[in-house]
């Protein structure tokens, strides 16, 4: 979903789990433990964009980072929009 979202990515392990990087900075990464999955947005700006849709999820008391379950997914459409917004964000900066 990832890919499709930003396919110019490239996919690379930093900190300890999946990234994806554009033009060598971070897009997103993504990650798994015992009680919940992670969708790290590296940049405060997509979650504050989305808040209202972020609502029902965990923020882990970070301005970074988004938990969920398996049982309470993030929908696709979002993730689409956080990494298209991201992506945006890059190119920008670049």
């Amino acid at each position: 979903m990832i890919k499709d979202a930003a396919p110019e990515a490239e996919e690379t392990i930093g900190y300890g789990i999946p990234l994806y990087k554009l033009g060598g900075k971070h897009l997103v990464g993504f990650g798994a433990s015992r009680h919940h999955l992670s969708l790290y947005v590296t940049n405060s700006a997509a979650l504050r964009e989305y808040a209202r849709e972020l609502a029902a999820f965990d923020l882990a008391g970070t301005k970074t980072t988004i938990r969920f379950t398996v049982g309470n997914p993030l929908p696709d459409g979002l993730v689409r929009k956080i990494v298209e917004m991201r992506t945006r964000e890059l190119n920008d900066a670049r």
